[in-house]
């Protein structure tokens, strides 16, 4: 096994994930043995100054987010070497790993879990704030909890995301990533969130993308148009017009958060009462 990091005051227990230019571990803090998450560059972008960056932009998004369905910072040390952050430890299994063993997972708890994601992403925007790259991986289901939504590190506030563009930078994941952020100058609003997860929801629910996988390079280059599959046409009226909506190629005709979690409670109450009919 690798030796862990070396981070002052706390001791790192095991890898738990992280990014192309982070790695996240389960820690614990000497001074009182409370559990925590450490989130570092990886060795390989220790120097390099993006990987920081991106540690920045996460901090001043979680420092002005608290909510129940958002990762929580307990404190961010970035003036010193090394840089890290410190988030609150959530035991339990990330989204995607749960979907790679049940390959989909039932309409009422796509529901549930949809729902606290869709809070948690209201909060983010309420802060004016962009999260940037939702996609199961980026979702924790808390053991015996809720679903938490994790990694604001390519958060931004609006119109934020135009230094990184200019250098070059396309923030997000391409299988998710709303078509008008691979537009020229990108547009970057609330919207584009909720096209990721409309992506996210249809995952969920069939196991599949609404799209064949595809590269930065085909996105960037509108190799794949975006529209809602047919598989959605064949979903119960009420999901189709929600995820159709989401996965609309314009954002201004999107549905955004309170329409989306009222829909989304109204889909979850339905899904019960036909299991109890059922």
């Amino acid at each position: 096994m690798a030796l862990l990091p070396f981070i002052p005051g706390y001791e790192l227990l095991r890898p738990l994930g992280g990014g192309p230019l982070t790695h996240v571990f389960a820690a614990r803090r000497q001074l009182d043995g409370a559990n925590c998450a450490v989130k570092l560059p990886r060795p390989e972008w220790a120097d390099h100054a993006d990987a920081v960056r991106l540690l920045r932009r996460e901090a001043r998004a979680l420092r002005v987010i608290r909510h129940a369905h958002v990762v929580r910072l307990i404190d961010a040390h970035l003036a010193d070497e090394p840089p890290f952050l410190v988030l609150e430890y959530l035991p339990g299994e990330s989204l995607r790993d749960r979907l790679q063993r049940e390959f989909v997972i039932q309409p009422r708890e796509t529901f549930w879990i949809a729902r606290q994601i869709a809070e948690g992403l209201q909060a983010i925007h309420a802060a004016g704030c962009v999260h940037g790259d939702i996609k199961p991986d980026n979702v924790q289901l808390v053991e015996g909890g809720p679903a938490v939504v994790l990694d604001l590190g390519f958060a931004h506030w609006l119109g934020d995301a135009a230094s990184w563009a200019a250098e070059g930078y396309v923030l997000g994941t391409a299988n998710y990533l709303a078509p008008e952020r691979a537009a020229q100058p990108p547009r970057n609003d609330f919207a584009a969130d909720w096209f990721s997860f409309g992506v996210l929801l249809f995952e969920l629910l069939t196991g599949e993308l609404p799209h064949q996988p595809r590269s930065m390079s085909e996105v960037l280059n509108h190799a794949i148009a975006a529209s809602a599959p047919p598989a959605v046409t064949r979903m119960p009226e009420r999901l189709s017009a929600l995820i159709g909506g989401l996965l609309n190629p314009m954002p201004m005709a999107r549905p955004r958060g309170p329409l989306i979690v009222h829909e989304l409670i109204a889909l979850e109450i339905a899904a019960l009462g036909h299991r109890r009919a059922g």
